[in-house]
């Protein structure tokens, strides 16, 4: 038991404690991958579900220009339509909303415009709006808002991780 030094012990405690550090140094970085991996599923969720939405919104207001133009008390089908684009609409803000943090003045600046949508669509579809125009203004609005949340990464990493 003499013969070991202290210089063998070294020898001895050196490999294991790279494999220990090496270890830890794949766990982080595992952990990192895997936030990244969370990160960019996020982003790509939101951004399809922005495109979805204002396609929707766009048919939308299409679909209320008609039934105002066309004014037919007796057209069930265009008149199923509207509240079936209407119904989609609300359930992918929803959906959005759900991705996003309730207290932030964004978060409130998107249900905002996403109101103003609905009630544009409501007010041509039923004949009493009177303004025209400003709705696609509202959908672009509602869009660069969207934009401002998808390139903040401080704000994906605080709902992600």
């Amino acid at each position: 038991m003499n013969d070991i030094t202290w210089l063998d012990v070294f020898k001895m405690l050196i490999p294991i404690t790279v494999v220990i550090i090496a270890g830890f140094l794949a766990l982080l970085r595992m952990r990192e991958n895997v936030r990244l991996d969370a990160k960019l599923k996020w982003k790509e969720e939101f951004r399809d579900k922005i495109v979805e939405f204002t396609n929707i919104a766009m048919n939308l207001e299409d679909k209320a220009l008609w039934l105002d133009v066309n004014d037919e008390v007796n057209n069930v089908k265009e008149a199923h339509t509207y509240i079936n684009i209407n119904q989609k609409l609300h359930t992918i803000y929803f959906a959005i909303e759900m991705m996003l943090d309730i207290g932030d003045i964004r978060t409130e600046a998107l249900r905002a415009n996403y109101r103003f949508i609905v009630d544009q669509a409501y007010e041509e579809a039923s004949g009493t709006n009177k303004d025209e125009g400003g709705k696609e203004n509202i959908i672009d609005e509602f869009y660069e808002t969207a934009k401002e949340i998808y390139d903040d990464n401080k704000y994906i990493n605080y709902l992600v991780c």
